[in-house]
């Protein structure tokens, strides 16, 4: 009912729920914005980019995740946007300082990991994740010091084949929160190869423990937190051999990684639960 809210931040338009949501508030003259964790830009018919801006461009206003995803908003005539910083982060999850290689030597005697540095990344085995990419990229790197741990649940029968006999790849289950921290602090490097991620909280989750990171240029946060070759590197999708070479030449190279690594946790500080409440204090 009309009467019982000043404004709904309506969310999404993908399913019938979502259009019907949006055509309520249309019909029924109730204020309304729309909400976007991330967005990018891509061809589409003539008559779906009519009905998405017919739902759209009556937002009173529209909120967003990235400088991209502004754009999208405005391209269906969204007037008025205002960016936030998107985390599921409080300022207590991040790391008060970067850990030792001592403490780092005790957790990896914990989890039992042989290896000396440690390649980590955390999602579902699914192909949007881009882990294909990855196994293929590590298969590259000769140095039986350095493990790959991808922390997604059961892997397909695919990776498994790709990942063949190297011993230094591996599969890990998923695991609480308090465990999944643990390979956070013993990580040496975090990639993420994704295909697609409007955002990709994970970003957030390795920043916060003081992790480089390696993305592609089809992540949301990887756009707007990792500052390319300042705390990490942008790779294209798809891309095995430039993949590689990123996570060797930060792999190899211990100052730069350490100077990463202080940068990350230094951009990760503007993104937390508490800025973004400041921030939603700022929209007029």
């Amino acid at each position: 009912k009309k009467e019982l809210f000043d404004i709904i931040v309506l969310a999404g338009y993908s399913s019938p729920t979502g259009i019907l949501a949006f055509l309520h508030c249309k019909m029924h003259g109730i204020p309304y914005i729309v909400s976007s964790d991330g967005a990018f830009e891509r061809k589409e018919s003539f008559l779906k980019h009519s009905f998405k801006k017919l739902l759209l461009s009556k937002a009173i206003a529209g909120i967003g995740t990235t400088d991209e995803t502004l754009r999208y908003l405005n391209s269906y005539d969204v007037v008025r946007t205002y960016k936030y910083p998107f985390t599921s982060l409080f300022k207590s999850d991040l790391l008060k300082s970067i850990p030792t290689e001592s403490e780092k030597d005790n957790l990896r005697k914990k989890l039992k990991i042989p290896e000396k540095k440690i390649v980590l990344s955390v999602g579902q085995f699914i192909y949007r994740k881009g882990y294909d990419i990855l196994i293929k990229a590590f298969l590259k790197i000769k140095n039986a010091d350095i493990g790959l741990y991808i922390i997604g649940g059961t892997p397909t029968q695919e990776y498994v084949e790709l990942r063949g006999n190297n011993a230094n790849i591996h599969f890990v289950d998923f695991m609480s929160k308090n465990k999944l921290k643990e390979y956070y602090e013993v990580a040496d490097l975090f990639v993420l190869p994704t295909r697609e991620d409007i955002w990709g909280l994970v970003i957030n989750e390795a920043m916060a423990y003081a992790l480089p990171v390696i993305t592609t240029d089809r992540c949301g946060a990887g756009m707007e937190l990792v500052k390319n070759e300042k705390n990490g590197f942008f790779v294209h999708s798809e891309d095995i051999e430039e993949l590689y070479k990123r996570i060797n030449t930060i792999i190899e190279n211990p100052i730069l990684q350490k100077t990463m690594s202080a940068k990350s946790l230094n951009i990760i500080q503007d993104f937390t639960i508490e800025k973004m409440a400041e921030r939603q204090n700022t929209w007029g």
